[in-house]
């Protein structure tokens, strides 16, 4: 009783401090071409799961599998329907950009093929919509909810066959859409998706092996973290050569492509040195948060950082000269 007396005094302290600050600061106090914005991710958002074509992803199986305690995105915030009210409620709040993922198995149902034509008639709607209103467009490619078709093939992410596909996928997004946005994101928080998704198992594709995961079925812990994220940077480094050779500068000045990456406590200065606060049960989570990730964009492309992953090292054997100069300056941006 006293600890929860204690946590709710805790939240009611920083609300008031919130509430306090909140008239100190304004639109002033911030940077020249600061950009006020809000993001969001497919799954969570659209709804509409099994309508106009759309293929179920690693998502829609996690949570209809029961392991969201019953709940699930089938409806959302329903967004396929009502984007034009969303845009609406961005404009009332004063946004200059609005950041949202596209669903591959909603573009793409099968994760490669054909071209949903309900589906690339939403998301052009979706970024007609907010350009006529004065809000930015900002695209994430993948957030998490890789099509289960691709899954169910090969294993998504843990086999090299995703870096093809997932380019052919980011080729048709940018073909299609790329005459109006101009900033992009190719895998949002890879280092979360990889954690819980191939090391823990608490997220999708919820692969995992004892004793590092949880109710594990299928998977290793000890080598498909490393593999996924491998495979994650390859597909990242491939889509930005693409985007850099086939299209920057089309129609569009500026464009930008890069990587969003979810930092749990940092060092000022100190980028490398970055280490998560939660407890994980093996060192995977250490090794795949950001420093590891950044490694393998760096010059030597993460050969140090493989070097010092004992008996994973040999797993990644594209940690070589060849890997590095597809990685390297692939980044526009890492947030």
């Amino acid at each position: 009783m006293l600890l929860k007396l204690c946590f709710s005094l805790f939240l009611l302290i920083n609300l008031a401090a919130v509430i306090l600050a909140a008239d100190r600061f304004c639109r002033d106090d911030f940077p020249q071409g600061f950009v006020f914005g809000s993001g969001s991710s497919a799954y969570q958002i659209e709804g509409a799961a099994d309508q106009d074509g759309r293929a179920p992803s690693i998502w829609d199986t996690f949570a209809h599998d029961g392991k969201m305690h019953g709940d699930n995105a089938d409806v959302a915030c329903d967004e396929y329907h009502r984007y034009k009210e969303d845009v609406q409620l961005m404009v009332d709040t004063g946004l200059e950009a609005y950041r949202f993922s596209i669903s591959w198995s909603r573009l793409i149902p099968n994760g490669r093929g054909p071209i949903n034509p309900k589906g690339l008639q939403y998301y052009n709607n979706l970024i007609n919509e907010l350009i006529s209103n004065g809000i930015q467009p900002h695209v994430t490619l993948h957030h998490s909810d890789l099509p289960q078709a691709l899954e169910d093939e090969y294993g998504g992410w843990v086999n090299r066959k995703i870096v093809k596909d997932f380019t052919a996928y980011a080729d048709v997004c940018f073909r299609k859409f790329g005459d109006r946005v101009s900033h992009w994101t190719t895998v949002n928080e890879a280092n979360v998706f990889v954690i819980g998704g191939y090391d823990g198992g608490y997220l999708p594709p919820q692969h995992c092996s004892s004793p590092f995961g949880v109710n594990c079925t299928r998977g290793n812990s000890s080598t498909e973290p490393y593999l996924a994220a491998h495979h994650i940077l390859l597909a990242h480094a491939s889509a930005s050569i693409l985007y850099k050779e086939k299209y920057q500068g089309w129609k569009i000045l500026a464009a930008e492509l890069g990587m969003v990456m979810a930092v749990f406590d940092s060092s000022p200065g100190k980028v490398y040195g970055v280490r998560s606060q939660v407890h994980l049960p093996t060192s995977v989570g250490k090794e795949l948060e950001v420093p590891l990730v950044i490694t393998m964009l760096s010059s030597d492309g993460g050969a140090k950082g493989a070097s010092g992953l004992g008996g994973n090292g040999p797993i990644l054997e594209g940690f070589r000269p060849s890997f590095a100069r597809r990685t390297n300056f692939s980044t526009a941006f890492f947030s």
